[in-house]
């Protein structure tokens, strides 16, 4: 039998569970304590419009379904899409339930997994897209997460979702490179376009030393 006292300890983070545990045989109660997060902090908007809009405020912390994965997130990127959302530029296909957590590119540690979720384990880490990334936590579906190579850190990792996603949907779906294609990569130097040119060469394409033309 469990008998738990929660306590407000610390900061905003930590609450303090005693557990009052009937041991056995069934002669006494030992008291045991540990810190459970109850909140979390997330940057979120209440209404449309410019930066000054983003609040950074303390939340309930995420629960997660039964296919899903709650993420620790250590790194989030910042993409072209997120202060559209902000704006209201996407609201006629993405309407806004107001408040809001932004960000969708993430990288970070499983804290726990949904129990569908047979690919990871608590620890691993991972990126990829979730909704609210902006946030100390976020639950991700897991079929939009990888893990994340040991080469790479956490920081290479949450740029990558967006842009990478995109580029490689551009040249190797879109455009469908074939033998004889030559691929000219316009603003190869910004987010989508770097991608865009290490995915052609890689697909087997030769470039010029600027990378912004593939012939394959």
């Amino acid at each position: 039998m469990y008998i738990c006292r929660i306590e407000r300890v610390r900061d905003h983070l930590l609450s303090c569970v005693n557990v009052f545990v009937l041991d056995k045989p069934a002669t006494h109660f030992s008291l045991r304590s540990f810190l459970l997060e109850v909140t979390m902090k997330a940057v979120r908007i209440h209404q449309y419009g410019d930066a000054s809009t983003l609040k950074l405020e303390e939340v309930p912390r995420l629960s997660i379904t039964d296919d899903q994965l709650l993420v620790r997130i250590r790194d989030a990127g910042v993409n072209p899409i997120d202060w559209k959302i902000r704006q209201g530029y996407m609201k006629q296909v993405r309407p806004a339930d107001f408040p809001i957590t932004m960000g969708q590119d993430f990288a970070g540690e499983v804290v726990e997994a949904g129990k569908n979720v047979k690919q990871f384990a608590s620890g691993d880490r991972v990126f990829g897209f979730a909704q609210g990334t902006y946030a100390e936590y976020a639950a991700a579906p897991a079929s939009t997460v990888a893990a994340i190579p040991d080469t790479l850190d956490f920081t290479t990792a949450a740029a990558l979702p967006t842009a990478g996603s995109t580029a490689l949907q551009i040249i190797r779906d879109v455009v469908a490179t074939k033998a004889g294609m030559t691929i000219l990569i316009h603003g190869a130097a910004g987010g989508v376009g770097s991608y865009a040119s290490q995915i052609a060469k890689n697909l087997g394409c030769s470039g010029d030393r600027h990378g912004r033309q593939y012939r394959h």
